[in-house]
């Protein structure tokens, strides 16, 4: 009979030991898991937002484009209002929780940004001086 009771506390103690190592094992991978949907959500945040930078600068050479083509002082306006949004994107890019490696690209985007609108507003005092 002590047999029987010593057996089955053994029996016991390993299914609590079981049931422990199992609800651990359940926290770490919810907090690895969890973790990972942070750092997606934060990555596809990025994304977005370069999507948007990259659609502005595509609307702005669009516009250029259009000046030189036709010569409307209307294309002028909007590559303005989009340089204004794109800029505006550029810096909450910068106020954003980012990498050693994203800041850098970061600051070379915002330099070749900084390169084009100076040579797109020569290009417009060439061809139609304020």
């Amino acid at each position: 009979m002590k047999i029987h009771k010593k057996l089955i506390v053994l029996v016991g103690v390993g299914m609590l030991l079981i049931m422990v190592i199992t609800i651990l094992s359940l926290q770490n991978i919810t907090a690895v898991f969890s973790g990972t949907t942070k750092g997606v959500g934060h990555i596809s945040l990025e994304v977005q937002r370069m999507w948007r930078i990259e659609k502005e600068m595509g609307n702005m050479s669009m516009y250029v484009h259009d000046f030189l083509v036709g010569g409307d002082s209307k294309y002028r306006g909007r590559y303005e209002a989009s340089r204004t949004v794109a800029r505006r994107m550029l810096n909450g890019m910068s106020s954003m929780d980012l990498g050693k490696k994203d800041m850098t690209l970061l600051a070379s985007v915002v330099a070749d940004f900084n390169e084009l609108e100076k040579k797109t507003d020569r290009i417009f005092s060439l061809r139609d001086p304020l």
